[in-house]
């Protein structure tokens, strides 16, 4: 991507940008989830219908993203492993700052096991492959996938993400308008359908 910067930089930016997708992909699939519950969907249904569908499936990969160990990718692991190994790179932080840090930031992410299993299994079965198992076994269950909890393992990315920000250059990303302003722009596209339709 133009303009990223280099190292510790490069690796906040990065996954700051892919939080930032995700986020905007949860909150699209939430409101127009809600529209649905609340059956505030009377056109464009199959646009809506895609949006959401496509959006799901977008943030539970973003969250694997984010959250797969793979020796080559950029996640939330190498974001931790590289604060410990490079702590000088950090200029706003003590040694001890990164390790009182890194342990919890390593307790928080082991408590999210559940959840990232739950999303492997879904990206591994449905998401990223047609598995033979739809056909050879169409009664196979997957786990369940709570919306809430991907909503609070993205906060807790943010705060984490954030922690090492600061202690590169005392600076904050931020996701406050996002919600709002998807619900809004959701409400306006509704509006403009239905005063199209009339």
């Amino acid at each position: 991507m133009p303009g990223r910067g280099k190292g510790i930089e490069a690796i906040l930016e990065c996954l700051y940008d892919e939080l930032s997708w995700g986020v905007l992909w949860l909150q699209i699939t939430k409101t127009l989830q809600a529209m649905y519950e609340d059956d505030q969907v009377p056109v464009a249904r199959h646009f809506f219908a895609g949006a959401y569908h496509a959006c799901l499936r977008e943030f539970l990969l973003c969250f694997s993203r984010l959250t797969e160990e793979r020796p080559d990718s950029v996640t939330i692991h190498y974001l931790l492993n590289c604060a410990e190994q490079l702590g000088k790179a950090f200029p706003c932080a003590t040694d001890d700052d990164i390790k009182k840090s890194v342990g919890p930031h390593r307790e928080q992410l082991a408590a999210l096991a559940p959840l990232m299993d739950a999303v492997r299994k879904q990206r591994d079965k449905v998401l990223a492959h047609l598995d033979r198992d739809q056909i050879n076994k169409p009664t196979a269950t997957y786990p369940a996938i709570n919306l809430s909890d991907v909503e609070r393992s993205f906060d807790e990315f943010l705060k984490m993400v954030n922690t090492y920000r600061g202690y590169y250059d005392g600076n904050q990303y931020s996701f406050d308008v996002v919600e709002l302003e998807v619900a809004e722009d959701v409400a306006y596209l509704s509006a403009l359908m239905r005063s199209a339709q009339d």
